[in-house]
């Protein structure tokens, strides 16, 4: 068996959505959003508290494929051939209902990370990408990466996922993304297939965009 690195090149980002108070929203409509800085008011990268990822959209990926000597191994396989299982990230739930929410991203491109697999032959057939769907927030058709699933029982999971979807059962449970990741996991193991998540991206921004919700509508926005 052999090393390899699988290269994620792409366009994505980082994006981070949490709670503020009402005084510090009005701050932000008041004087900008350049506040969240860290020194005026709290950094907007550190407002979190319902999610906080760093991952290209999945309609944008491309990989570079290395062998075990570094050596860039040409792709025998089209993009378009990508397993990706998009998973709804709903509305702000009624605990958040009369907060302000605050959304930020950060665009940006390039690699946004690698990982590893020990096989004979890369095979992107055995590759299943994960996906959040944020249509019920903002990025309406795109999906950011959440995660990977690598190994010969990946058709089986898919069979099993569209089997529950025809009868309308949900098939992963999880009111937070984090209870949903550690299914998946817990997925991965009972399918004897490897999880993925990506490490050591180089990438660059090419803006800040920021959306300041109350009631689940945009009251403010700016990029």
């Amino acid at each position: 068996m052999s090393n390899f690195k699988i290269n994620v090149f792409g366009r994505g980002g980082e994006l981070c959505i949490g709670t503020i108070d009402k005084k510090l929203a009005e701050q932000c409509i008041n004087e900008g959003f350049d506040i969240l800085d860290g020194e005026e008011a709290q950094d907007w990268s550190e407002i979190d508290d319902i999610l906080h990822i760093q991952a290209p959209f999945t309609e944008t990926i491309y990989f570079v494929v290395e062998n075990e000597d570094g050596e860039i191994i040409e792709n025998t396989f089209d993009e378009d051939d990508i397993k990706i299982l998009p998973i709804i990230f709903p509305k702000p739930p009624e605990d958040f209902k009369d907060d302000y929410v605050l959304m930020s991203f950060s665009y940006a491109k390039g690699n946004f990370g690698s990982f590893e697999i020990e096989t004979d032959e890369f095979d992107i057939n055995k590759l299943l990408l994960i996906s959040i769907n944020l249509d019920e927030w903002l990025f309406q058709n795109e999906t950011l990466l959440l995660m990977g699933l690598y190994g010969e029982n990946v058709d089986k999971l898919l069979e099993q996922i569209e089997e529950k979807d025809i009868k309308g059962e949900p098939f992963i449970n999880g009111e937070t993304l984090s209870e949903q990741m550690t299914e998946w996991e817990k997925l991965a193991e009972d399918f004897k297939l490897e999880t993925i998540y990506l490490e050591d991206g180089e990438t660059y921004g090419k803006g800040l965009f920021f959306y300041l919700l109350h009631n689940n509508e945009i009251i403010c926005e700016e990029s």
